[in-house]
């Protein structure tokens, strides 16, 4: 529909293939001010349609109402003039008090007629009218999807061998048409065999799920009948069946993936069809399905910018000379079979099937893809697309292209491929450095968090020294459509990247195909000039190579991107300068995308100043370069998902994060209620991770810590708030409304209850936490990561005394030192031993006991040779207080203990890191004694699983040196080869990640002894982290919890709150306490569940987990709380 003045008028164009020129414009009106509206109407079409409630009137169509109304002689004049005529039944009223208000009028040489629709009465108090135009036009039918549910797998095996028969095979020197000929007989292969193998889902009629038998006999019944009591029972019905069906869902719901969808229920929009579209390029309106498709082609499936694309032969000189890896089968079954199952595209190929099929296509893929890469090419049928085009969510304007996302779904086996090359390009992209330090994006360890909270660190440290500092953001128009091949693939001989790799990036970015699906219905296949596909894996970071010299302009230092978000910072002493500074940059910036076919969206531009002190926006200076002016504008800037505001306390950030987590919490708490709903242990993972995870969003940037230490006049370390208390609320409101959703529990429980028994914990301990894990992060970050730059240069300003007192700095010099880990030691297709394979070189366990385990090492120790050297290590961590961490090994050989060692690394470490130490250790000073040339074998014997599996290949965690030395040791050995113990061990990662979480394990016992209730301290109620209790049924948990907490069905809860229709005996006569449950004479639970004196046994079935486990049995036989003491359920 294009855009209307009003709402009480909308249009609709109608096309056929045959007749180009409009027919019938539907207008929808409402009220005297759409006649008015209709009246001062100047091009009122030839051909229309007009029809609704007009709510007039006349004569003319109902002849039992001889007064007409005020406007309606006006619009009979209008209607006579325009040669529209009623097509709608005269004097049939169409309104329950017998008025005769929907008409239906036509105009043009079509005929039409309209008739009531008593099949689709809706129980409204107007009828519905059905219009029947002949028009011969039919739209096309959805596609039939094929169902992985129904594959018959034996069937399609059967049915691939026979396809794969008629296969050729790939010659060894391949052509470029061998490639394009393996890659589609492959996949006709496999889509003939699952075609084969499973059935189609089948487009009948929507229907309700909801819709039952009840609602059937309700709707014939009230169209027999049609009285006002016929109506109201058909309401009550629908109303009863949805009640029912949703009920019955949420009661039976035991998958979590089912709940993660129930969670987003408040978050549906319903499903419709595309509005007409504003054509940006033509100042046209789209109406048809193929108007439509042309547009969003036009709008974003093309390169707007003026600049022309280069010849992929311009010559260059590489900067540097990149090698890149071949290709085996373990990174093509890492590529493909672990990728997920993702959307499949034309060939209707899910990755299920190619998992399904593995064994036999995993050598002719092999050969197509070690074919594609030497060859530089991406053969054709893998460049073809189904693009699907998906709203942006809350948009104003969806008549608008631009609120669209275009998302191209590709064959999984070819983005197998993709997905191969692009996990290589990202690795040698960060070793070779070919991209700035702060362009991140699709490369590993770099998330967008990392940039916010570099950006908000250079803030605060210009800030601390009395600067004032500008940040400017942009956003590349189009991003990956505006990609040019021809630049692509010279930005890629510049950086060195070798010529099959350029070759391949060559084939795949050109000669690219789609098909536009929209409203359910696919169009022909067109070709694209440029871009690259959005939803395939390598497209990410071709194009942050291609925008990579943006980043090395001017101060690199003070660029940053993440995608196609890019931002700039400029400081100095005068936010006239910034802005001068800025506007240079942002020239430079428009230049170099001039000439790169690369533009920027202005109205995604923004800017904000940063300064100490006040002054009004009048005040503040803004940025005019050539057709962009950006100005400041009030309230917080956003970038990457962070609200940056003026004083950088983030309290907008919080505010609208918390308002929107705070919503889904609600949503997920409506679900369930103490009885029915969504078990509790299901809930606090969906809580977790879809809620929790949403309002701490970039907690690593803005969360500074309640408090700040710093030093007086007399140099005496004193505490600073740091005003975070209104932060603190907003989140911990949406912590409670979590815990209320989980537990089965009364509004009135007490809220530190709530924290304990969800196993949730406050927001403050929770961002201490986050923070302070995400500082250990950094110690395994490789050394060009912007983050560890600033750590390493934060440590070293410790020394001199000069550390920038920002959140982050803060953070970093609070860690112990730490050892440091390369995760780009080992490039990621090192060909590694998997996990199984691993288990067999160690005899691990593979399933059986511990006692079966001991039995079989004692079958095997007996048949090693006496000769052979064996080493019995060890690493244990002590339960005193400190937790010293320490190790050692015995050597022996012919049965005589030859040589022993301990050690200790000190407080931190782990047990872990012990036990690796100490078989390396030991390793080492068995090679140096003399009786080792008679051994035939070394044998090492520990009894830590993982150390063990890691023993033997390269490792990017904790105790990274020692798994090196190992490897060492096991390559080649000299004299003198040792490993020596540091007299001050420092942290390895392990140790401190335990002591950050023990850390915050501490705060959250400290507080609950603080702040728990009496009556928990009297069932010495203890905090744990144990979640067991939250597996309990629904019901049975509350009643548990109502124990526990007192609040619950109880006389002194109703008397308390008055209750005055409260029943408050138990049927046994005695008054509800919440430990009748104990002691009731009918329940006899002091002789069912144990033995001991109430003084022991209440506490023990309240608290010890095996105690409650036969509680929640004895109450789910007995039904104790539904037969013999029955609750109120009106008083919660």
């Amino acid at each position: 529909m294009p855009p209307s003045p009003t709402r009480e008028r909308k249009e609709i164009k109608i096309r056929t293939p045959d007749n180009p020129e409009d027919i019938p414009r539907k207008q929808k009106l409402y009220g005297n001010q759409a006649i008015k509206a209709l009246f001062e109407l100047q091009n009122f079409p030839n051909n229309a349609i007009l029809l609704g409630d007009f709510n007039l009137h006349h004569p003319n169509w109902n002849p039992l109402h001889p007064s007409p109304s005020t406007l309606a002689e006006p619009f009979v004049e209008w209607s006579n003039s325009r040669n529209l005529h009623l097509i709608s039944p005269i004097g049939t009223p169409t309104h329950s008090k017998g008025n005769v208000l929907d008409l239906t009028f036509l105009s043009g040489p079509y005929t039409a007629y309209t008739a009531l629709a008593e099949q689709l009465e809706c129980t409204s108090d107007h009828s519905t009218l059905k219009t029947y135009l002949h028009w011969n036009y039919r739209s096309q039918k959805p596609a039939k999807k094929l169902k992985l549910n129904t594959l018959n797998e034996t069937l399609f095996k059967d049915l691939l061998e026979t396809n794969l028969t008629n296969i050729a095979a790939i010659p060894r020197t391949p052509s470029l048409r061998d490639l394009d000929q393996a890659a589609s007989s492959l996949t006709q292969a496999l889509t003939k065999a699952y075609t084969g193998s499973a059935r189609r889902s089948i487009n009948g009629p929507l229907q309700q799920p909801w819709w039952n038998k009840d609602c059937i006999k309700a709707v014939y019944k009230h169209r027999i009948t049609n009285t006002p009591t016929s109506k109201r029972s058909l309401r009550k019905t629908v109303r009863k069946a949805k009640h029912t069906f949703y009920i019955t869902k949420v009661d039976k719901v035991e998958d979590i993936n089912d709940v993660y969808r129930m969670a987003k229920w408040h978050q549906s929009t319903g499903i419709y069809r595309t509005p007409p579209l504003a054509d940006l390029s033509k100042q046209t309106i789209a109406n048809t399905i193929e108007e439509k498709r042309e547009t969003f082609a036009n709008n974003l499936l093309t390169n707007l910018a003026e600049v022309d694309d280069i010849p992929f032969d311009t010559p260059t000189a590489p900067s540097r000379s990149i090698t890149f890896p071949d290709i085996a089968i373990q990174d093509i079954e890492l590529a493909i079979l672990k990728a997920g199952n993702t959307a499949p595209g034309a060939d209707e190929i899910p990755t299920k099937i190619l998992q399904v099929a593995w064994l036999q296509i995993k050598e002719v893929t092999l050969s197509l893809f070690k074919g594609c890469l030497h060859l530089g090419h991406h053969p054709k049928c893998f460049r073809l697309a189904t693009i699907v085009i998906i709203p942006k969510p809350n948009k104003p304007d969806y008549t608008n292209p631009r609120s669209y996302r275009p998302i191209a779904l590709l064959s999984v086996l070819g983005k197998g491929l993709e997905r191969l090359i692009a996990k290589k390009v990202s690795w040698l992209a960060l070793n070779y450095q070919v991209l700035a330090n702060q362009q991140l994006g699709a490369l590993p360890l770099r998330s967008s968090v990392d940039l916010t909270t570099c950006v908000t660190h250079d803030i605060e440290a210009s800030l601390k020294q009395g600067l004032k500092t500008t940040l400017l953001t942009m956003d590349v128009k189009g991003a990956f459509d505006a990609v040019l091949p021809g630049r692509l693939v010279n930005r890629l001989r510049e950086q060195g990247w070798p010529n099959n790799l350029v070759r391949w990036v060559q084939s795949f970015a050109t000669n690219r195909s789609i098909k536009i699906r929209l409203d359910g219905e696919t169009g022909p296949e067109t070709k694209l000039e440029c871009g690259l596909p959005q939803g395939s894996p390598i497209s990410p970071i071709l194009f942050m190579l291609y925008i990579a010299p943006l980043f090395w302009m001017g101060k690199p230092q003070s660029r940053f991107g993440y995608a196609d978000d890019i931002a700039i910072l400029a400081t100095s002493n005068s936010l006239q300068t910034n802005c001068d500074s800025l506007k240079m940059d942002m020239q430079e910036t428009l230049e170099w995308g001039k000439t790169e076919g690369i533009t920027f969206d202005p109205k995604k531009s923004e800017l904000i100043h940063f300064y100490k002190g006040h002054r009004t926006l009048t005040d503040t200076p803004a940025i005019h370069t050539g057709s962009m002016n950006i100005e400041v504008k009030p309230g917080p800037l956003k970038w990457l998902g962070v609200h940056f505001d003026r004083k950088l306390c983030f309290k907008p950030h919080v505010q609208i994060l918390a308002a929107k987590a705070l919503k889904g919490a609600n949503a997920l708490r409506s679900l369930s209620n103490t009885h029915r709903g969504i078990p509790p242990y299901l809930t606090r993972k969906v809580a977790e991770a879809c809620i929790l995870k949403k309002c701490y969003f970039a907690s690593e940037t803005w969360w500074p810590g309640r408090t700040r230490t710093k030093k007086n006049a007399l140099n005496n370390p004193i505490s600073i708030s740091n005003v975070v208390d209104s932060h603190l609320s907003l989140l911990n409101k949406v912590v409670i409304t979590c815990t209320r959703a989980i537990l089965p529990v009364y509004k009135t429980t007490n809220t530190a209850v709530l924290y304990e028994e969800a196993k949730l914990r406050p927001s403050e301990i929770e961002l201490n936490l986050i923070s302070q894990l995400y500082a250990a992060r950094t110690t395994r970050l490789d050394l060009y990561h912007p983050l560890r730059i600033r750590a390493e240069n934060i440590t070293k300003a410790r020394e001199y005394n000069r550390t920038p007192d920002t959140r982050f700095a803060r953070l970093i010099t609070a860690l112990p030192e730490t050892e440091h880990i390369n995760p780009l030691a080992f490039p990621p297709w090192e060909i590694r031993e998997s996990r199984a394979e691993a288990e067999a070189r160690i005899n691990g366990p593979m399933g059986r006991t511990k006692a079966q385990a001991a039995e079989d090492f004692k079958a095997f120790h007996a048949k090693i040779p006496r000769s052979d050297i064996q080493i019995f290590s060890d690493g244990s961590k002590s339960e005193s207080k400190d937790g010293a961490t320490g190790g050692g090994f015995v050597i022996s050989q012919f049965d005589i203990q030859i040589a022993h060692h301990s050690f200790s690394l000190g407080t931190n470490a782990e047990v872990f890191d012990a036990e690796a130490t100490a078989a390396v250790a030991g390793a080492a000073k068995a090679l140096t004694l003399a009786s080792t040339k008679l051994a035939t074998d070394l044998w090492i014997f520990l009894d830590n699983h993982e150390a063990a599996l890691r023993l033997g290949s390269h490792f990017n965690g904790s105790s990274q040196r020692v798994f090196e030395d190992f490897l060492k040791l096991t390559q080649a050995w000299a004299e003198g080869t040792k490993l020596p113990f540091p007299l001050n061990p420092i942290c390895t990662l392990a140790s401190l990640k335990r002591m950050i979480r023990t850390r915050a394990n501490k705060a959250d016992e400290q507080l609950w002894n603080t702040v728990s209730p009496q009556y928990y301290k009297d069932l010495q109620f203890n905090h744990t982290s144990n979640t067991d209790t939250l597996s309990l049924k629904r019901a049975t948990l509350h009643h548990i919890l109502a124990i526990r907490s007192q609040h619950g069905d109880f006389a002194a809860y109703h008397e308390r709150f008055n209750h005055t229709t409260a029943h408050v005996h138990c049927s046994c006569g005695k008054r509800k306490t919440p430990l009748h449950f104990f002691f009731c004479k009918k329940g006899k639970a002091f002789k069912a569940l144990t033995k001991s004196p109430p003084s022991e046994a209440i506490p023990w079935l309240l608290r010890n987990p095996t105690g409650i486990a036969k509680l929640a049995e004895w109450l789910e036989y007995t039904k104790f709380y539904t037969k013999i003491c029955p609750w109120h359920t009106g008083a919660r």
